[in-house]
C-alpha cells in the first residue's frame, strides 16, 4: 500500500515536472519572438525622430509651441489609460471583431474583482496594483522622452532666454520632474515581477529582525521607512494630483484663439500618441522578455532542478509530498501572471502583465499562491457554519 502510494505521488511529480518543462519552453520561445523587431519598427523609429526634431525646431521658432508640447504630454500622462480601452486586436492580422468582444471582456473583469474580492481580499489588491503599475512601467521611456524635452526647453526659454515667465517655468520644471521621479519609482519597484509585494515582505522581515536587535535598531529602520514612505508619498500626490492645476496655467498662459489653441493642441496631441506608442512597443518588449526569462530561470532552479535531485534519491512518500507541495508553491507564484500582447491588426505590438483567469478562479492554486491567514480561515469558516445553519432552518 506504501509502495503504491509512493509511486502516485512520483506518478503526480513527474507529470508536475512536464508540465513544468513545457512552461519553461513556452517562455525560451516567446524571449526569442521578442528579440526580433515587430513589422514596420525602424518605419516608425524613423518617424519618431522626425516628429521630435520637428517639435523641437517648431518650439524654437515659436515659443508658445512649448505650452502646447507640455499641455499635450500632460493630458496624454492624465488619460493614457484610455487608450487601453480602444479595441485592439490579440493576435496577427485579422479582423478586429474575431478577438475584440468588450461585453465578454467587461464581464469577465467583473466576475474576476468579485471573485477576489469575496474571498481574496489581500491578493486582489496585490493582483490590481501588480497589473496598473505594470502597465505604466513601459510607458516610462515615453514620457522620459516627452517630459524631457519638455524640461530642457522650460529651462533654456524660462532661465536662460526668459521668453516665458519665471513663475510659470518653475511650476513646469517641478511638475514634470515629480512625474520622472513617479515613473523611475515604478521602474524601480518592478511591479510587474510582483516587486511590491516582494518589497512589502522586506520590510517585515527587517522590522522583525530590527526588534531582536534592539530598541536603537528598531528605531533606524523604522525612520527609514518612514522617509521611504514620504518621499513616494510626495512623488505619488505630485504625480498624480498635481497635474490639473498645472494643466490649467498652461491653457491660461498659452496666448492663441480659443479653436485655433485646440485644433493645435490636438495635433500635437496625435504626434505624442505616435511617439508614446512606439516607444511603448519597444519598452514593453524589454519588460517582457527580461520578466519571462527570469520567470524561466527560476522555475528551472525552483522547479525542474529540485524534482530531478529528489527523484534521483529515490525518497520516501513523505519527503515526496513536501517536495511536490513545495515545487507547486513555487511555480505557482511565478505563472499566476501571464505576458498578453495587443497590437493594431498586426502592428505596434505592447504586452502587458496580466492574471492568469484560469488559476485565478482555481482555490487549491490559489492556496499555493497566497495561503489563507488564519483570520482568514477563521471568517471562511464561519461564512461556511452560518449557511449551513441557514440552509439547515429554511429545511425545517
Amino acid at each position: 500500500m506504501a509502495d503504491a502510494q509512493v509511486a502516485t505521488t512520483e506518478e503526480e511529480i513527474i507529470t508536475f515536472r512536464t508540465e513544468a518543462t513545457r512552461k519553461v519552453a513556452e517562455d525560451r520561445k516567446m524571449v526569442e519572438k521578442l528579440s526580433r523587431n515587430p513589422p514596420g519598427f525602424l518605419i516608425a523609429t524613423v518617424t519618431s525622430v522626425l516628429i521630435l526634431a520637428f517639435m523641437g525646431y517648431l518650439i524654437l521658432l515659436l515659443p508658445d509651441m512649448l505650452f502646447v508640447w507640455l499641455i499635450a504630454g500632460i493630458l496624454l500622462y492624465s488619460y493614457n489609460f484610455i487608450i487601453l480601452l480602444i479595441p485592439t486586436t490579440t493576435h496577427e492580422r485579422v479582423k478586429m471583431r474575431e478577438y475584440v468582444d468588450l461585453g465578454s471582456s467587461y464581464k469577465d473583469l467583473k466576475e474576476l474583482v468579485v471573485h477576489l474580492i469575496m474571498k481574496r481580499r489581500k491578493l486582489a489588491i496585490e493582483i490590481g496594483l501588480t497589473v496598473f503599475l505594470s502597465g505604466m512601467v513601459p510607458l516610462a521611456l515615453s514620457f522620459y522622452i516627452i517630459f524631457g524635452i519638455g524640461i530642457g526647453f522650460t529651462i533654456y526659454l524660462g532661465f536662460i532666454v526668459g521668453v516665458i515667465g519665471y513663475n510659470v517655468a518653475v511650476t513646469v520644471v517641478v511638475q514634470l520632474v515629480l512625474i520622472i521621479g513617479f515613473l523611475t519609482m515604478m521602474v524601480l519597484l518592478e511591479p510587474q515581477a510582483q516587486g511590491i509585494t516582494r518589497i512589502a515582505m522586506t520590510i517585515r522581515f527587517k522590522l522583525r529582525r530590527a526588534r531582536y536587535r534592539g530598541r536603537r535598531a528598531l528605531t533606524l529602520i523604522s525612520v527609514a521607512i518612514v522617509g521611504i514612505v514620504t518621499a513616494s508619498a510626495v512623488l505619488v500626490v505630485g504625480a498624480v494630483l498635481i497635474p490639473g492645476g498645472t494643466l490649467v496655467e498652461l491653457l491660461a498662459a498659452l496666448d492663441v484663439p480659443t479653436l485655433l489653441g485646440i485644433m493645435v493642441i490636438l495635433t500635437v496631441l496625435a504626434s505624442q500618441m505616435f511617439v508614446m506608442r512606439h516607444f511603448q512597443v519597444y519598452s514593453s518588449r524589454r519588460m517582457a522578455s527580461s520578466l519571462l526569462r527570469e520567470r524561466a530561470d527560476r522555475i528551472e532552479a525552483e522547479v525542474i532542478q529540485p524534482i530531478d535531485v529528489h527523484l534521483a534519491q529515490n525518497a520516501g512518500d513523505e519527503e515526496q509530498c513536501l517536495l511536490l507541495e513545495n515545487v507547486k508553491a513555487a511555480y505557482y507564484s511565478w505563472v499566476i501572471y501571464d505576458i498578453v500582447e495587443q497590437n493594431l491588426f498586426g502592428l505596434s505590438p505592447i504586452y502587458l502583465v496580466a492574471p492568469r483567469m484560469g488559476y485565478i478562479h482555481n482555490e487549491k492554486i490559489l492556496d499555493y499562491v497566497h495561503p489563507l491567514s488564519d483570520d482568514e480561515k477563521k471568517e471562511r469558516k464561519d461564512k461556511r457554519n452560518a449557511a449551513v445553519s441557514a440552509n439547515k432552518g429554511n429545511g425545517n
